[in-house]
């Protein structure tokens, strides 16, 4: 298929204008390299004026202090549940303990438990299997030193992420 003289003489001039434009983009995107460059070190300047500064601050005034907060709040929670298992939960299962020992003798010797029933007129029964209710209380204990000590634990291990949100006031200054 041939191509017109007009034909061609019009692609000439579309192939010029073209190549016109894409050198007049060229240059603008070479300016706009430059006017990016200039930016970008602005940009670096004011993050180290500005926001280097302002989190250098944020850590030290308020995720620091929060932390300290966090650890100190924790040491506590774990210096009570110590107080409260040394005061109250050690001496009721050693209690607990002693009274099951002196069952399971009392159980060991059918003699004794015989002359002990004839002597209180068959008041006296046999020990009872499974944990009463000084056994569901220690069990319960247990369960709230335990719960008291995971939750000192999440408290301090936890991601507090209000600390990183600043206040309305400090942006609209």
């Amino acid at each position: 298929m041939a191509i017109t003289r007009k034909r061609e003489r019009q692609l000439k001039r579309l192939r010029k204008s073209a190549n016109k434009v894409i050198a007049e983009q060229r240059v603008v995107l070479d300016h706009a390299n430059e006017v990016a460059r200039a930016a970008r070190g602005q940009l670096a300047q004011l993050t180290r004026e500005q926001v280097g500064p302002t989190v250098r601050d944020v850590v030290d005034h308020r995720v620091r202090p929060a932390v300290a907060s966090g650890i100190a709040t924790a040491e506590h929670t774990v210096s009570s549940a110590k107080k409260t298992y040394d005061k109250n939960i050690a001496p009721a299962f050693a209690g607990a303990v002693g009274s099951v020992v002196g069952a399971l003798e009392l159980k060991k010797h059918p003699q004794l438990a015989k002359a002990l029933s004839k002597a209180s007129g068959g008041r006296i029964k046999a020990p009872r299997t499974g944990p009463g209710v000084g056994g569901y209380l220690l069990i319960g204990l247990g369960v709230a030193a335990v719960a008291t000590v995971a939750y000192a634990a999440w408290q301090t291990l936890r991601a507090d992420d209000d600390l990183w949100i600043t206040d309305d006031s400090d942006d609209q200054d």
